[in-house]
């Protein structure tokens, strides 16, 4: 059994694609709803002390831009990144103080 040149090198290649996360494939994302408090720099401190980033789309920007310092419930898909978790806003309302 022999192995070629080329062989050898797209495996080499395809190994360090997996190992670096260049592939393009999304760690986890699921669909969540979180209550926490919307924060300047496009995040969520969730009320378990936990920071999502806020992805910018039309529904994450209206919610950043317009509602800072307001406790918010959010629904939208989080994903794991490597070091920290984002938030894609679906939908969101202010919790008004009890």
């Amino acid at each position: 059994m022999s192995i070629t040149i080329k062989q050898l090198v797209l495996s080499v290649t395809a190994f360090v694609l997996i190992s670096s996360g260049s592939v393009g494939l999304a760690i986890a994302a699921e669909n969540v709803t979180i209550v926490g408090t919307v924060m300047d720099g496009f995040r969520i401190v969730s009320e378990d002390g936990y920071p999502y980033e806020v992805e910018d789309t039309d529904k994450g920007n209206e919610l950043v831009l317009q509602y800072i310092g307001y406790k918010v419930e959010v629904t939208g898909t989080v994903k794991d990144e490597i070091d920290y978790k984002s938030i894609v806003v679906d939908s969101f309302r202010v919790i008004e103080d009890e």
